[in-house]
């Protein structure tokens, strides 16, 4: 369990990230899951509550989710529901409901969990982030980014995108052995997978050979050739190897 000095809830994202680099035993809240789990002494714990991030908002391009909504909110939200049911499917997955409504997406996404079933979406959605000092970027620039002391607060994706998800997972609950997610625009695709059992990985040739119309067997050809995938204790980087060809043809089936 850690300990906190002094609790902050600031009135702007401007005062949250003055507050974050004012000591470097300071510290960001969200659901506060996995930060229960730690043993560490915070000067100053640092809440965004207040500052209306807990919405999920649409313009006639984007679905807009704000960093302070919980994943319950994203598994249940209409819009989530109307433009990216398989976002929804993909969060509903995550241990159980009481965990959903604790979880918030800004801090889940910024601290790039290898396991993550959500980045894999976003990063297939060509999904785009903002974050208070860096400003706005693309998620896959913001997972190519060093790690540093920022406030990722909102995202955003592209209405155009049709996304389809679908994991395999040793019991119900548990972390994801492999998920994938495929984003398919009129004239693109992006084939990414995640809990590899490291991050989410676009497969450039793969995608590009889906693009072109190649066929199953070549675009599974093509994953298995260039994905890294690894061993932990959910799964061999063999076993991985072969669960790839098999999301991927159930994914081919929907698209």
């Amino acid at each position: 369990m850690y300990t906190v000095r002094s609790y902050v809830r600031p009135e702007s994202l401007e005062q949250a990230i003055t507050e974050l680099k004012s000591g470097k035993h300071n510290r960001m809240i969200g659901g506060g899951v996995f930060l229960k789990m730690q043993h560490r002494a915070i000067s100053k714990l640092i809440s965004l509550d207040g500052l209306g991030l807990d919405q999920i908002t649409q313009t006639d391009e984007s679905v807009i989710i704000g960093g302070a909504v919980s994943l319950r909110d994203i598994e249940t939200n209409p819009i989530i529901l109307d433009h990216f049911p398989a976002l929804s499917y993909a969060v509903s997955q995550i241990v159980g409901v009481q965990l959903r409504n604790l979880a918030q997406v800004g801090a889940s996404v910024f601290s790039r969990y290898g396991f993550s079933d959500i980045i894999p979406c976003l990063l297939a959605a060509d999904a785009s982030v903002k974050l208070a000092e860096a400003g706005e970027m693309k998620i896959s620039e913001f997972l190519d980014r060093e790690r540093d002391w920022d406030i990722l607060y909102e995202i955003s994706l592209p209405k155009e995108v049709t996304l389809a998800y679908d994991n395999l997972r040793q019991t119900n609950g548990d972390f994801s052995s492999l998920n994938l997610a495929i984003g398919k625009t009129e004239d693109d695709w992006r084939i990414v997978y995640g809990a590899r059992p490291m991050g989410a990985f676009l497969a450039e040739a793969a995608s590009q050979a889906a693009k072109d119309g190649q066929s199953l067997e070549e675009v599974t050809r093509l994953v298995q050739e260039e994905v890294p995938f690894g061993t932990n204790l959910r799964a061999s980087a063999d076993y991985r190897r072969h669960l790839a060809g098999v999301l991927l043809e159930r994914l081919w089936e929907v698209q």
